[in-house]
């Protein structure tokens, strides 16, 4: 733990040199390869801190600090309301904020809200597993998928509103979101619920009493695969 400590105080120290007091409308950025993988870092003007992965020569993911460094920093300053953009900038190039990657916020204790764009698709394994303090989720119509444990454990969680283009959601993506009442989704066609093992349980230890849907798609999701283990909670918006 100390050797990584160590490392981390090294990269720190070699990012910070010659580096100008930040104005305070100034987003400073960095880069480094890792992997064979091209991450970029931002700063912001109060120390807030984001980590993306170059996916394509114009699209990127947000991830988590210990992927943009190889190794768990002792200390991440990120926000308790993220905001994540739509786009980023480095060096002259423009990059579309396409997804949240796996673990990119994982276990993130302080975030109360975040704040996610339309140019997101998906939302990547364990991406908010932990979130303990995460109380409200909105996904916007641009996200067509849920990943694996997405939201587990955001004990504090109370609603979930999912746009027009939810397409499927793992099956265990919000397990144990102990204060979950209320769920919202405004897709047509009920998504489907994934899972790889026997017997899966959509929505376990969840308190949910409202699934709010389309009203002409009440039935549908009445009797979609999964979806029809909470048949009496399925209302119409």
């Amino acid at each position: 733990m100390k050797r990584l400590n160590l490392l981390w105080v090294i990269l720190l120290l070699l990012s910070a040199c010659g580096k100008d007091p930040l104005p305070a409308d100034k987003i400073v950025t960095h880069s480094r390869e890792q992997n064979g993988s091209t991450y970029i870092q931002l700063v912001y003007s109060d120390d807030v801190e984001q980590y993306f992965k170059v996916l394509t020569e114009n699209t990127v993911e947000t991830v988590r600090a210990s992927e943009y460094y190889g190794i768990e920093p002792p200390i991440v300053m990120g926000s308790n309301r993220e905001v994540i953009p739509s786009e980023i900038t480095f060096n002259g190039k423009t990059y579309t904020v396409v997804g949240i990657g796996d673990y990119a916020f994982y276990s993130r204790d302080e975030m109360l809200s975040v704040e996610i764009p339309n140019t997101v698709q998906y939302i990547g394994n364990r991406a908010f597993d932990f979130c303990l303090e995460l109380k409200t989720v909105k996904l916007p119509d641009g996200v067509t998928q849920i990943g694996d444990w997405a939201f587990r454990s955001c004990t504090a969680l109370n609603s979930v509103e999912m746009g027009t283009g939810i397409a499927g959601i793992w099956f265990d993506a919000f397990d144990d979101c102990r204060s979950l009442t209320t769920m919202i989704c405004h897709a047509v066609t009920p998504p489907e619920i994934l899972y790889d093992v026997p017997c899966p349980e959509f929505l376990w230890n969840c308190p949910v009493t409202e699934i709010k849907v389309p009203a002409e798609s009440v039935n549908a999701y009445k009797t979609a695969p999964l979806w029809c283990n909470h048949a009496d909670k399925i209302v119409a918006l």
